[in-house]
């Protein structure tokens, strides 16, 4: 099935490289080539960019064969497999900002979306994330950067679209909360 986004923005592409962060993200080197068998390619270049309705026909794909669940476990380990270089990081805000230049360098035309962060104070943080990634794949991903460059606080991640269906064409919408503790 083609995610309505993809019928929406022909023109919008992908790097080869996000392409193979996600499928370097699956635990099993065989699922990932049986997927990329099933939708026709080959091989994929790290240099080459790709119709982005190719990444919401994989994210579907996963989602069916192997289960929604796997999205948000997937997305938890792109901050390890996705290569945001650590020199430059310096905290979570830090980490949601490179996120979104990441996004900008691997993303390419009309439609292509965008994720936008906002400092919201309190070590707090607002997210909106494309509409060609499924929420509960970006809501992993959010998770995996609070526990990698959260430092010593704890963060909870909020969905605040909860009601939405993954492949509706709206983005998603997260609040990174830090945690206090009372004792």
């Amino acid at each position: 099935m083609l995610p309505s986004s993809a019928t929406l923005v022909p023109d919008a592409e992908v790097s080869g490289r996000n392409i193979l962060s996600v499928l370097g993200g699956l635990v099993s080197r065989n699922v990932a080539t049986r997927l990329c068998e099933e939708l026709g390619i080959t091989e994929v270049d790290a240099e080459e960019w790709y119709s982005i309705s190719v990444l919401g026909l994989l994210f579907n794909l996963i989602s069916d064969e192997l289960g929604p669940d796997v999205l948000f476990s997937l997305g938890y380990r792109m901050p390890s497999v996705g290569g945001v270089p650590p020199t430059r990081i310096r905290g979570l805000g830090s980490a949601l900002r490179q996120f979104a230049r990441q996004y900008a360098d691997t993303h390419r035309g009309r439609g292509a979306g965008r994720v936008m962060v906002e400092d919201v104070g309190d070590g707090d943080f607002m997210m909106a994330g494309s509409k060609h990634y499924p929420c509960p794949f970006l809501q992993g991903y959010l998770e995996g950067l609070a526990r990698r460059w959260g430092g010593t606080g704890r963060y909870s991640v909020v969905h605040l679209d909860e009601e939405s269906d993954y492949r509706d064409s709206s983005d998603c919408n997260f609040r990174i909360v830090r945690q206090t503790r009372v004792i």
